[in-house]
């Protein structure tokens, strides 16, 4: 596949997807060198300058979960996802979803520096006429994939997008961020479980275990063991 992968604001180098092997998809990741990895971590910065300064604005959000997936966020939109932010719609792009809603600061932050719209805007978050609303809504702006809310719906609506590109015969990949609150979830397990029934092989699953959820500490919940027991179990 020799199709360019990653967002146009990489310059416009294109990065080439190395062709599966054995007929199935992969992630096969391009090659990186420390230039990369510096320009990487430059807009890293910039993405949490836009969280802090659009939740210190309305006063309001939340920068901890936002923060702790920027460098996840950074490596696939600029470097991983085959994506095109001036056609967000673009049948072949890789789908991104975004499970943990409320890290929508981190989330609005790296489609603005992909240019899916003006950093500008970025500082009417949760004002009132914006389209940045504080959790994440489906097409607005462009370029998110799912409405979230509730934890826990990520990898089931990953599995959908998974199969149905399977069916119209697209060979887009699907990658779902998690946060150890989604683990929490029966919802998310039910989903991998579907996900290892269907045989399924175009979805990644990134967790961002930040070891603190709303209510405390991960440690205190049943995160780890449902991590490593129903992760297993589930194929």
């Amino acid at each position: 596949d020799s199709r360019p992968l990653g967002c146009a604001a990489l310059g416009g180098v294109p990065i080439m997807r190395p062709a599966p092997q054995s007929g199935k998809a992969g992630i096969g990741l391009p090659s990186i060198n420390t230039a990369d990895i510096q320009e990487l971590q430059k807009t890293a910065r910039r993405i949490r300058r836009h969280i802090i300064r659009m939740t210190g604005e309305v006063n309001s959000g939340h920068p901890g979960g936002s923060l702790s997936c920027t460098d996840i966020l950074t490596a696939l939109y600029f470097r991983v996802l085959r994506c095109d932010p001036k056609n967000p719609a673009w049948p072949d792009r890789d789908r991104f979803v975004m499970s943990k809603g409320h890290a929508s600061p981190a989330m609005y932050s790296v489609l603005a520096e992909a240019g899916y719209f003006p950093t500008e805007e970025l500082m009417t978050f949760r004002k009132l006429g914006s389209r940045l609303q504080g959790h994440n809504i489906m097409g607005v702006p462009p370029g998110v994939e799912m409405s979230a809310g509730a934890l826990g719906m990520g990898l089931s609506f990953s599995l959908g997008l998974a199969l149905a590109g399977r069916m119209d015969n697209l060979d887009y990949r699907v990658y779902c961020l998690l946060s150890d609150g989604d683990c929490n979830e029966g919802q998310t397990w039910e989903a991998a479980a579907a996900a290892s029934h269907h045989q399924v092989d175009t979805i990644t699953a990134i967790v961002d275990y930040n070891h603190i959820q709303n209510d405390g500490f991960s440690d205190y919940t049943h995160f780890a063991r449902m991590v490593t027991v129903s992760g297993p179990a589930a194929g």
